[in-house]
């Protein structure tokens, strides 16, 4: 994208709620959204037709599944991750995109606050004005103290690791085995 946007990745399909990005765009014009996923789906049709509706074609680009390196790309150069998710077993993208020292809108339910920590932005609904305005205020708050936001970020992503997870989970069995 030629101007700053917003990013998000997962699978096209209600839970994701990808829909309320799009709509959530109107109140936010300095910013397009780039939204990954299989493309090929009922939901994305929808999506499809939101955008044109909105007249927001030029705004808005769904790029499809992604390699790796596209998503790290995407990462890296957008101004802030968005992921409005109503139901989440566990968002590892939140974590990818911490990992970029990113600001990370995300969903107040399910797994999501567990993983965005205390300094992360939350919708609490999906009205499109207020999620616009929790993305304008949190955008001036990374703003105003984007060093320790980023450097947050990145030690949050850090915190999530395979290695720790896996001695965890055996600790929880031998005590449950009385090994």
């Amino acid at each position: 994208p030629t101007r700053p946007y917003l990013f998000s990745i997962g699978d096209f399909s209600e839970r994701k709620n990808f829909i309320s990005l799009i709509e959530m765009l109107e109140f936010l014009p300095d910013y397009n959204l780039v939204l990954a996923g299989n493309a090929n789906s009922l939901y994305a049709e929808k999506l499809k037709t939101l955008i044109t509706v909105k007249n927001l074609q030029s705004r808005v680009q769904l790029v499809g599944k992604i390699e790796d390196t596209d998503k790290q790309y995407y990462l890296q150069n957008c101004d802030a991750f968005v992921f409005p998710s109503l139901r989440e077993g566990f968002g590892i993208p939140p974590i990818e995109a911490m990992r970029f020292g990113k600001p990370v809108f995300i969903s107040n339910n399910t797994s999501l606050p567990e993983i965005g920590g205390e300094h992360s932005f939350y919708w609490d609904h999906y009205e499109p004005k207020y999620m616009a305005d929790i993305l304008k205020l949190g955008m001036a708050r990374f703003y105003n103290a984007q060093e320790f936001y980023e450097n947050w970020y990145v030690k949050r992503s850090k915190s999530f690791n395979w290695n720790t997870t896996a001695k965890q989970y055996s600790a929880v069995y031998r005590k449950l085995l009385n090994l």
